[in-house]
């Protein structure tokens, strides 16, 4: 579904990716992991069209969208959240999910303008597709809060209900758990899962907590300082010897005779 060749990202004479690769199939759960500044959301803009690339290949569901926009590459399948969460805080949690769905089914300016019975009846389809998401992320009782209002957790799931919206064929999630306890976590985790499961959306994770990778990941990449150092199941990776010196670094030598 999605096929990344040798994507690079310079920031001047700062080499933030190199030579990335991908290979992700269809109903997959891959998480992108490593040490902070290793280019993992790095990785996340450039395939999302938030950044251009220095150079390589960005190749989904058979066609080439390398130099796409974020919003052309929403239009065609591929939804992302944010590290730090970018939401409508003037906006209602419902208000702020129909944003994704309106990109997707809303009217046209004619029926939106005059209010013609089918600006009504898709907004009525659209409300009740949020009620679904809001259900689905355990956000419906807020349904009628003001975003900013909302705590940090809430707002999380309030953001992928909002990707989940655009009715995606990847998800792409940066830093989903970020800042939740270990009920939150656990919670998400398994709202995850359902999503996977109900949806069959293939879904692209970066995260800090390794747990939290290890238990949802059927696959597993690591970078460190923009390269591909390691790939393969959560066990593979757990024993690697360049995933455990990346993160704890190479041991020092003993000097002593």
């Amino acid at each position: 579904m999605l096929e990344v060749k040798g994507l690079s990202k310079h920031f001047g004479g700062v080499v933030a990716v190199s030579e990335y690769h991908l290979t992700l199939d269809k109903k997959e759960i891959l998480g992108l992991i490593g040490p902070n500044g290793a280019g993992k959301t790095t990785v996340f803009n450039l395939l999302s069209g938030n950044i251009k690339p220095s150079k390589g290949e960005i190749i989904f569901d058979g066609k080439e969208i390398t130099n796409y926009s974020s919003a052309q590459t929403a239009k065609v399948g591929l939804a992302r959240t944010f590290q730090n969460i970018k939401l409508f805080g003037e906006l209602s949690v419902l208000e702020n999910i129909k944003v994704g769905l309106h990109m997707r089914n809303g009217s046209s300016f004619f029926h939106t303008f005059l209010h013609t019975p089918r600006f009504t009846k898709s907004e009525k389809e659209i409300t009740g597709k949020v009620i679904e998401l809001a259900q689905l992320m355990g956000i419906e009782p807020i349904l009628h809060h003001q975003a900013s209002d909302l705590p940090y957790g809430e707002q999380r799931k309030m953001e992928i209900a909002r990707a989940l919206a655009t009715n995606p064929k990847i998800l792409m999630l940066d830093e989903p758990a970020a800042g939740m306890n270990p009920q939150e976590t656990n919670s998400l985790m398994n709202t995850i899962k359902k999503i996977f499961e109900d949806f069959g959306i293939t879904i692209l994770i970066v995260e800090h907590d390794i747990k939290f990778i290890m238990n949802l990941c059927s696959r597993i990449q690591v970078l460190d300082q923009g390269r591909l150092i390691e790939e393969g199941t959560p066990q593979q990776v757990k024993n690697s010897k360049k995933v455990i010196e990346a993160y704890l670094g190479t041991p020092k030598k003993d000097k002593r005779c």
